[in-house]
């Protein structure tokens, strides 16, 4: 019966190459970089593009046009997760809990051949799905840390290795801790010869602070790398390793966290904090039961769910958290309330600060997930527009189209969410979602629902 649902649906709302051109009118557009709302305007999209924004019209449409009523609705740029892993995922019904939550560009960060099928079928409007931008399999060091990883155990291995993900169509390469730095130089080397960024961990060989002076990566994962550079240089947590530092529950130095961001913004790389994993990865015991109630964890496959139960944990992540007390979860809180400081100061600086998820960590539900992430983000000292920037226009820069993606205007993509109450007021009014636009294809909130529905 799901897989017939899922057909009917797939049928009713992939548009046909000669659609209607589509008129969203009585809507107020909101303008991310302006920081401004644009009212009582109509947004014409022909051809999945956006041909004008003009006045909201008083009359009836023209013939030969689709016209939906905005009824007042506040319209802006699909949502972007820019750290996802569909390699979880077998089933492509799971994209639509992304566009149920408005997002409609997803970076996906550990990639397969068949996800390269995925990514295709939905730019052919085949599939209803976010965009996805995918990176090749993790590009990590000899051995790797999962035998799914490629392993770059030199230089001429690196270079092999970018050269067959290029050959192959993948996006972008991700690079992981193991890499040597001869071999991460290769891989940095290599790709730039292909014309592909390079994004991922800072290998512990190397250092965050040699990235930001030269080996440069396009974006930093999780603030990778930055538990060494804020500590004070006498903090007996600078040298070797600490579980703690995994989750920044470190001394702060106020002017080495300063000289980091500083540098940070002046080297022109982006930071994907994934503020959401550092709140939800080690849940107090007392705080599982209501985690696992989440309406929203009904659409995940059982499997998933249930590798999240920590008393399932049989490695060392396992024994380390049966080892923790109340004070290993105080600094758990302390950690993460450093990681926002740290998210501040890259702020205040005009480092580049992209939304991501990390989705399906424990409790990081697609889609979901990055509501909570976005409003992190304003509680780090993001003002809603900043923070929704992370989401919409800072990733058009990041992926260098500020023309076509994150923007209302004619050229651009018509991948556009409608939500009831402006996000300009307060991020936690994109969770009013109404509609979902990805190019020709209106989908309004209770057909989400439906499918929504038909994952459980």
């Amino acid at each position: 019966m799901r897989i017939l649902l899922s057909l009917f649906l797939t049928l009713l709302l992939c548009p046909s190459a000669d659609a209607e051109p589509l008129l969203v009118d009585n809507v107020n557009v909101v303008d991310v970089g302006g920081n401004r709302v644009l009212r009582d305007r109509r947004v014409l999209v022909d051809g999945g593009v956006i041909v004008s924004v003009d006045a909201a019209s008083t009359g009836t449409s023209p013939e030969g046009i689709t016209a939906i009523d905005g009824r007042g609705g506040y319209l802006l740029p699909g949502l972007a997760d820019m750290h996802v892993h569909l390699e979880y995922f077998d089933d492509p019904d799971m994209l639509w809990l992304f566009l149920a939550n408005g997002v409609t560009l997803v970076r996906q960060m550990d990639g397969r051949p068949y996800l390269l099928e995925w990514r295709e079928r939905i730019r052919r409007d085949e599939l209803p799905g976010p965009e996805i931008v995918t990176a090749g399999p993790i590009v990590d060091g000899e051995p790797p840390v999962d035998p799914e990883y490629a392993a770059a155990g030199n230089k001429v291995r690196a270079r092999r290795i970018v050269e067959q993900q290029h050959r192959d169509g993948y996006d972008f390469i991700k690079v992981y801790h193991g890499l040597k730095p001869a071999a991460l130089n290769a891989v940095l080397e290599t790709a730039a010869d292909k014309g592909i960024p390079v994004a991922g961990h800072v290998p512990f060989r190397v250092g965050l602070e040699r990235v930001l002076e030269g080996s440069r990566l396009a974006s930093v994962e999780h603030l990778d790398g930055y538990d060494d550079l804020v500590q004070p240089l006498d903090s007996p947590m600078l040298e070797g390793w600490n579980w703690r530092k995994m989750i920044m529950a470190v001394p702060l130095d106020e002017r080495r966290l300063d000289r980091v961001a500083r540098m940070t913004a002046e080297s022109g790389v982006w930071n994907t904090p994934t503020l959401v994993v550092k709140d939800w990865r080690w849940l107090r015991p007392e705080d599982l039961e209501q985690h696992r109630q989440r309406e929203e964890l009904a659409f995940l496959p059982d499997a998933i769910v249930d590798a999240w139960d920590p008393a399932r944990w049989t490695d060392g992540r396992g024994q380390l958290y049966r080892s923790f007390g109340a004070a290993e979860f105080a600094d758990i809180e302390q950690g993460f309330i450093n990681n926002q400081r740290i998210v501040s100061a890259l702020h205040k600086h005009g480092a580049g600060l992209l939304a991501g998820t990390d989705t399906p960590n424990p409790y990081i539900v697609p889609g979901f997930s990055l509501h909570r992430e976005l409003e992190h983000l304003v509680g780090a000292g993001l003002t809603p527009a900043e923070a929704l920037a992370t989401s919409t226009t800072n990733v058009a820069r990041y992926l260098g189209r500020e023309r076509d993606t994150g923007c209302i205007a004619p050229g651009c993509r018509a991948n556009l969410i409608l939500v009831a109450s402006n996000p300009l007021e307060d991020i936690r009014n994109l969770r009013t979602l109404r509609a979902v636009l990805l190019g020709q294809r209106w989908i309004p909130h209770d057909e989400l629902q439906v499918q929504l529905e038909s994952l459980r």
